[in-house]
């Protein structure tokens, strides 16, 4: 069962500069770990306790998550909350984001994993 109460959507001008950053690599890291591990929005919500609606705005940088939300996401992809939290470098971010997916195929499928 969903609870509803734990993540609360903010209104878009609540947040800074620095904020709308936060989000958009919340955004990018749930939705490629997500990817990574072949789940849908509705595994993910069923695995963590987040509603499909609310994982979707999260995953689209339309609103920012709590901090127990960050938690319950960390803890159900498997990685720290920090790590949900950092901003690829650009250009490289794309490249290092596409190493990981790829890292994570091929290791559910018993190869090597490719090095940078």
């Amino acid at each position: 069962m969903v609870n509803e109460g734990l993540a609360i959507a903010r209104p878009r001008g609540a947040v800074d500069d620095v904020g709308r950053e936060l989000e958009a690599a919340i955004a990018v890291n749930v939705r490629a770990l997500r990817h990574a591990r072949g789940w849908s929005i509705s595994e993910l919500s069923e695995r963590v306790g987040v509603s499909k609606a609310m994982l979707s705005k999260i995953e689209n940088a339309q609103t920012s998550c709590s901090l127990s939300t960050l938690a319950r996401l960390a803890k159900g992809l498997g990685v720290s909350a920090g790590s949900l939290l950092e901003i690829a470098p650009e250009p490289a971010g794309e490249r290092v984001e596409l190493i990981t997916i790829l890292g994570d195929v091929i290791r559910r499928l018993g190869g090597a994993t490719p090095t940078s």
